[in-house]
């Protein structure tokens, strides 16, 4: 799927923001689900492995396409 637009971003930011304000712990990667005063949410460090197994991903698609120019 190739998105250049910021339209797939928006979509999904929003549903991930609309999913923490209703209190969804289990995708609420920015902390604002509080259960007994702590992050109800995915520890920092899923979300950071996550972000970082994302970025590896688009950076090695990337690298496959140039390849096949």
């Amino acid at each position: 799927m190739a998105c250049r637009t910021h339209r797939v971003f928006q979509v999904v930011y929003l549903g991930l923001w609309y999913l923490a304000v209703n209190g969804v712990a289990a995708l609420d990667y920015m902390g604002v689900v509080k259960s007994g005063g702590l992050p109800a949410g995915p520890s920092p460090l899923a979300v950071g492995g996550l972000a970082l197994l994302l970025v590896c991903a688009a950076l090695a698609v990337r690298t496959a396409r140039h390849a096949v120019r």
